[in-house]
């Protein structure tokens, strides 16, 4: 999506949807365009050690940790600063050690229990995707950077100044090993543009 024709479609899905922004990005959408779209990597690295159940990646208790969390602080995106994507990388790691979250090479294929589980992102209650984890990772050897992303049917958003939430839900019963195996890594990675506005100058 990262060339000129997606820019645009991008651009035109941003003026369809600039009414549910806040009131300060949406004045800078319309009615004269304010804003520029800069490509954007979102992501988020965590220790999921033991997860299982319902276990939050993102919340209003993450912290903007740089090489490790993209998103602003408390999990959320600053106001004026509202994204659209249709690529997401899911990558699985590793290691004997723990806080190793910015130093992996996420390349590892997922085991049962983080195969089987589904991602859901959502803010303020709505649902911008729940997909199963088996649906999001490239299992092959990638020829190109593009080929490690799932790309999705159709445009999604986050939009701005509103907590983001990602969590993985796991099949009953079933968890991520325990650290006495090794500790258990995921990395979430959203690929589109995001809003900025227009410098003064």
């Amino acid at each position: 999506m990262n060339n000129v024709a997606g820019h645009l479609t991008v651009l035109s899905f941003i003026l369809s949807i600039q009414s549910r922004f806040s009131a300060s990005l949406a004045a800078l959408i319309g009615p004269v365009l304010k804003i520029v779209l800069n490509p954007v990597d979102l992501y988020i690295k965590k220790d999921i050690t033991s997860a299982s159940s319902s276990f939050p990646l993102l919340d209003a208790n993450t912290k903007q940790l740089r090489g490790v969390v993209s998103f602003n602080a408390n999990g959320r995106l600053a106001q004026n600063r509202a994204v659209v994507f249709n690529k997401i990388f899911i990558g699985y790691q590793t290691d004997a050690a723990a806080g190793k979250e910015g130093e992996l090479v996420y390349n590892k294929a997922a085991i049962g229990a983080l195969y089987n589980a589904d991602l859901i992102i959502s803010q303020d209650g709505r649902e911008v995707l729940r997909q199963n984890i088996s649906s999001l990772m490239n299992l092959g050897t990638p020829q190109a950077i593009d080929d490690n992303y799932a790309t999705l049917e159709n445009l999604r958003y986050l939009v701005d100044d509103q907590d983001v939430e990602i969590d993985l839900e796991f099949a009953n019963g079933v968890s991520m090993p325990a650290s006495g195996v090794a500790y258990q890594y995921l990395f979430v990675k959203i690929k589109g543009y995001e809003t900025q506005r227009k410098s003064l100058k």
